[in-house]
């Protein structure tokens, strides 16, 4: 579970402290949480100020004795895509907020999955129907159009 702080400006990394909470239930294992908590000095974060961190991030294997597994990718929290639809699901992972005067606030994690390079989808899905659609489509359209081929436009 490293807490890895990133790029900054005007919060110093002896500002900002981290704490895991709320160890997750089995099968996951010893050293794995629920919650982090992240604390900042009391007055270092002014208009302007920001930092940037990273955590490492596992999913739960509710369905094997291998603990938590894969995850370290901040897609997973936000939207999804729905398949073969291609349409963005609504959602992400939902976070709260608590600021020096007790304030708390929520936000949601969202994403640009399905635009883009990301681990999980490369640059996007493939409507694997649609593509064997179209190949055959391209196939039937090569065999009309290459009389002079004695293979009829296959390669088999």
């Amino acid at each position: 579970q490293n807490f890895i702080l990133g790029s900054s400006q005007g919060v110093a990394a002896t500002d900002v402290t981290a704490t895991f909470n709320v160890p997750a239930a089995p099968p996951a294992l010893v050293g794995q949480f629920k919650e982090l908590t992240v604390a900042v000095r009391p007055g270092a974060m002014t208009f302007g100020n920001y930092f940037r961190f990273g955590v490492d991030r596992d999913e739960a294997d509710a369905f094997g004795p291998n603990g938590a597994v894969g995850g370290n990718v901040a897609d997973l929290l936000g939207q999804g895509v729905l398949l073969p639809s291609g349409a963005v699901a609504a959602g992400g992972m939902v976070f709260e907020a608590t600021l020096a005067d007790g304030k708390t606030f929520t936000g949601t994690v969202q994403n640009r999955i399905g635009r883009g390079y990301s681990v999980q989808d490369g640059f996007g899905f493939v409507n694997a129907e649609a593509a064997v659609r179209a190949a055959r489509e391209r196939r039937g359209h090569e065999c009309e159009i290459d009389d002079d081929d004695d293979h009829q436009g296959h390669d088999d």
